[in-house]
């Protein structure tokens, strides 16, 4: 099953060479011009196929694994970078919070001392 997977993925070049075995060339011939010894052969030649197909997965397999695990770095590293973004923006957040209390202070604190000052023209009484 997964070498015919491989093979179905693979280059027609490929195909011919590794999945199509001796056994499907020798299954056109009558039984009779069949020799016990072309049939040993050709199964031979079919399992060193099938051996090479499962080497091949094989190592198809451990590149895919290999690709895998650097995209896991890779998520991991960009989580990291995420999680600190999001840290920073925290501090900025708590940052403008505060700056715009202070700001609301003193600009109430401004207003009193404005309105305190126009009544004491209006009253003629200097402020403390």
């Amino acid at each position: 099953m997964l070498c015919a997977a491989v093979c179905e993925n693979s280059t027609e070049e490929y195909k011919i060479r590794r999945c199509e075995t001796p056994a499907l060339k020798i299954v056109g011939k009558s039984f009779s011009t069949i020799s016990p010894l072309q049939v040993l052969e050709s199964q031979q030649k079919t399992c060193e196929d099938l051996t090479n197909c499962l080497v091949e997965a094989g190592a198809t397999i451990a590149a895919r694994e290999m690709e895998l695990k650097k995209k896991d770095e890779e998520i991991a590293a960009l989580k990291k970078r995420l999680q600190a973004s999001e840290q920073k923006l925290q501090r900025e957040e708590a940052k403008n919070a505060w700056l715009h209390e202070v700001t609301n202070t003193l600009t109430s604190e401004i207003q009193k001392r404005r309105n305190e000052d126009t009544k004491a023209k209006l009253t003629g009484k200097v402020p403390d």
